[in-house]
């Protein structure tokens, strides 16, 4: 995973599709991620539109599980 070398934090693309792969092997979707400092808006993800905030990173799956 290629990561921002200021805060270790891996790339938002990156998060995004790593978590999506995930999901996709559960048969679920992600349906929001929260990124340190990112711009709000809807990310076009594979099987849905993915809300994007800025926080803590995490990621929340359409089953309601979190990461």
């Amino acid at each position: 995973m290629v990561k921002n070398t200021e805060t270790k934090t891996p790339k938002l693309e990156a998060y995004i599709a790593q978590h999506e792969s995930v999901a996709q092997e559960k048969g679920i979707v992600v349906t929001s991620i929260t990124y340190p400092k990112a711009e709000e808006h809807v990310f076009p993800g594979v099987y849905s539109g993915i809300v994007i905030t800025s926080g803590t990173l995490s990621a929340t799956y359409s089953d309601g599980s979190k990461h």
